[in-house]
């Protein structure tokens, strides 16, 4: 099973700078959890989360694809329509 885990925060000028395009994608079907690093500070240490905004890709629970920083939607849609069922209907 193929996922994908945004890591961001409320006090991040980038995080929110993503947050219209991680929503966006979330409305249109694709499966992405919204962590809060400052609410869920164990997930943010069990992914080794340094810096964010960051887009984890998982497939089977092992990561295979991670976006550090402001990215595009282009390169966000790039590497999530590879993989048909990144979607939920």
């Amino acid at each position: 099973m193929r996922e994908a885990i945004f890591f961001t925060s409320n006090m991040c000028p980038a995080c929110q700078k993503m947050a219209p395009t991680i929503k966006k994608l979330i409305e249109e079907g694709y499966k992405i959890e919204v962590v809060n690093i400052r609410d869920d500070t164990n997930r943010a240490k069990q992914f080794k989360i340094y810096s964010i905004p960051v887009l984890v890709i998982l497939e089977n629970q092992i990561e295979i694809k991670r976006f550090v920083g402001i990215v595009s939607e282009t390169e966000i849609r790039n590497i999530l329509e590879k993989f048909s069922d990144y979607r939920i209907w």
